[in-house]
């Protein structure tokens, strides 16, 4: 959960991560979500995220791919 309770989720099933604002009916897809693979633009079964918001990026654990990313928000 980011300072503006916002809550990033690893979403290894479907391979992305998601946030949901607070208050939101539904999510956002923020990373991945095009497919698991090992392109730039995709994850493969990420376990965690961590928010940096010094250098408003995420910090991603792409298991599958056995790499960790960083990701714009």
């Amino acid at each position: 959960i980011d300072d503006d309770g916002t809550l990033y989720i690893a979403d290894s099933g479907n391979h992305r991560i998601v946030a949901w604002k607070a208050g939101a009916m539904h999510g956002d897809v923020v990373a991945g979500g095009k497919g698991q693979g090992n392109g730039l633009d995709q994850l493969s079964e990420p376990s965690a995220v961590l928010v940096d918001r010094i250098h408003d990026r995420l910090i991603v654990s792409d298991t599958g791919n056995r790499r960790v990313m960083r990701w714009s928000l």
